[in-house]
């Protein structure tokens, strides 16, 4: 991760994670929307909007509790806001029908458990076509202390070195996908 990727105080929380190659999340999101050039895009888990600054295209953003940064709308033509959880957005929403066509790029990186991201997963691909790009965030962590369940605090951690930054178990996704879709 590039120093430029470090913003609002991560900078002490990189400092307590392995050392990582290649390029921090952002930095490949950026790219997919270089390459892709998407016409909409789907992000769920948007919180500050870090990530879905990126967007130049029609924009759709789920997230329970928005901290909306202020540069967060950029270059969009359109942005929805959904301040609700995935499940319920999938369940009272249809971003085909809100966008008039399907998702071409979606960014899931909600609730760091497996079977979120797997139905979030699963909600979204009904709504892609068969050349969209689905990016999952938080799928390879740096240290096994990330893996946990439940998410724990600076206080409830064993060591001073020990990393809080949760990812939880998403990483499972991968060998699920692998195993039960080789299509993909």
């Amino acid at each position: 991760m590039s120093q430029g990727d470090v913003m609002d105080g991560e900078a002490e929380k990189d400092r307590l994670i392995a050392p990582l190659t290649g390029d921090g999340y952002t930095v490949v999101l950026r790219n997919l929307h270089k390459f892709l050039r998407p016409k909409t895009y789907l992000e769920v888990g948007a919180r500050s909007g870090r990530s879905l600054e990126l967007a130049e295209c029609d924009t759709i953003a789920v997230d329970p509790t928005f901290t909306l940064r202020d540069k967060f709308f950029g270059k969009k033509p359109s942005c929805l806001l959904y301040q609700i959880g995935s499940d319920q957005f999938f369940r009272e929403q249809d971003p085909v029908a809100l966008f008039g066509r399907p998702v071409d790029l979606a960014f899931l990186d909600g609730m760091h458990l497996v079977e979120f991201l797997l139905r979030d997963f699963m909600n979204t691909e009904r709504h892609c076509s068969r050349n969209s790009v689905i990016a999952m965030h938080d799928c390879v962590p740096a240290d096994f202390a990330m893996t946990r369940r439940v998410e724990i605090g600076p206080k409830d951690a064993q060591s001073k070195n020990e990393p809080t930054w949760w990812l939880g178990d998403v990483w499972k996704i991968v060998p699920l996908l692998r195993k039960h879709r080789p299509d993909l």
